[in-house]
């Protein structure tokens, strides 16, 4: 176990300044999304206004789908941003944590525990239908062999009426 000293000294000397750097990433995403949001509200209105001017009341419902094409666009590029930024800060802080906690421990952002090994487990009793994860950590814990991660596991009941209930 790392004394809070060996925590104090990783910090300042690896880990602060990274975060430093990923906060300069973090403003600079929050930017170029406020500004993609801003261009898409620009789109939506014009778009909208001048289809309005040149059609009149019949150019309304065209006016609209356009308006939510372009907004949808608009949040599809601030999503794309942000997991650009997600990834980053996984990549670069928790894998330096998860190496500094333990040299023997890899770190896999994009990485889940394998499906087969959640079923062989036998935790959980009904099989699921969905099964998504991340941040994977494995490698030796001294003798013993370690592996885990973030998962999201789903099954879906049905019901006589035929509408089903998914079971996170």
């Amino acid at each position: 176990m790392r004394t809070l000293e060996e925590v104090r000294q990783f910090y300042d000397s690896e880990l602060i300044g990274a975060l430093r750097a990923q906060d300069r990433v973090r403003t600079a995403t929050l930017l170029k999304m406020l500004l993609a949001l801003a261009v898409a509200g620009m789109l939506c209105l014009c778009g909208a206004g001048a289809t309005l001017l040149a059609a009149g009341e019949d150019g309304l419902p065209v006016a609209f789908v356009a308006a939510v094409i372009i907004g949808v666009a608009g949040l599809g590029v601030c999503a794309w941003l942000g997991h650009g930024y997600r990834s980053g800060f996984k990549g670069v802080i928790i894998a330096k944590l998860v190496a500094f906690i333990d040299p023997q421990l890899t770190y896999q952002a994009d990485g889940c525990i394998p499906r087969a090994d959640y079923d062989a487990s036998t935790i959980y009793q009904h099989s699921v239908d969905r099964y998504a994860g991340e941040d994977l950590v494995s490698g030796m814990a001294g003798k013993t062999a370690v592996q885990f991660s973030e998962l999201h596991t789903q099954y879906k009941t049905t019901h006589t009426d035929s509408k089903g209930y998914r079971h996170t």
